[in-house]
């Protein structure tokens, strides 16, 4: 799956390296930024898949500050930096970066975070084509899935996707045990119920029938899930 990529670096040469290195890989850079007020705008104008992010830029901290803001975001980032005094280090581990490369690197070392984090990604996001395009789709946004004939409707907590596809497939590309068929025509993300009974499950006020065929995936999966 191509994902995209925030440069977050007052180094253009080590800008322009490690773009060079992403676009090798097959995937894509959103955009290029040398502190913490252009990566905001950069992150709001066109929200990236995953940033690589300097640490200390422009004498100051600031690729910490951006790690928080991705943070709230669900926007995984690398740390690329210079710093490995314990004081950086432990400021930086705080915001769970997905990995931290002392500079100078190796184009290997680069390559080996990078796909670490889209094996990562791929494994928590799903393609759906909508409206001719192909969109990546978080796994865990998803709140349920209905069949209608030779279609789905995939509704998100943003978004409603209709798409042509079999809810048999798309479950097999879905692959989790977050989103669990209860019907021929329904599957519904665990994290998302509310309540449920011998018959249904509920999503707020929604109700959805649980078939004869699906309910052992209630007691099995669901009941489990909601008792905890």
């Amino acid at each position: 799956m191509k994902i995209t990529f925030l440069i977050v670096e007052d180094d253009v040469l080590i800008s322009e390296h490690l773009k060079s290195i992403i676009l090798e890989m097959g995937h894509d850079v959103t955009d290029l930024c040398s502190d913490a007020k252009h990566a905001y705008a950069s992150i709001e104008r066109n929200q990236p898949d995953v940033a690589l992010l300097d640490i200390r830029m422009h004498g100051e901290d600031q690729g910490i500050q951006v790690a928080s803001r991705l943070n709230k975001m669900g926007i995984p980032f690398i740390y690329i930096t210079s710093f490995s005094d314990k004081n950086t280090v432990q400021s930086a581990v705080f915001q769970e970066p997905k990995g931290y490369i002392i500079k100078p690197f190796t184009p290997e070392e680069i390559q080996e975070s990078i796909q670490k984090v889209v094996d990562e990604f791929d494994a928590n996001h799903v393609m759906l084509r909508h409206s001719l395009q192909n969109e990546q789709v978080a796994i865990q946004d998803i709140i349920y899935i209905q069949s209608d004939n030779v279609y789905l409707e995939v509704r998100t907590k943003n978004k409603r996707y209709i798409i042509r596809n079999t809810l048999s497939a798309l479950l097999k590309e879905v692959n989790s045990t977050s989103i669990v068929r209860i019907h021929r025509s329904y599957a519904v993300n665990v994290s998302y119920i509310s309540r449920y009974n011998k018959s249904s499950v509920f999503i707020g006020e929604e109700q959805f029938p649980i078939s004869r065929k699906y309910k052992d995936a209630v007691d099995t999966i669901i009941a489990p899930k909601l008792s905890k």
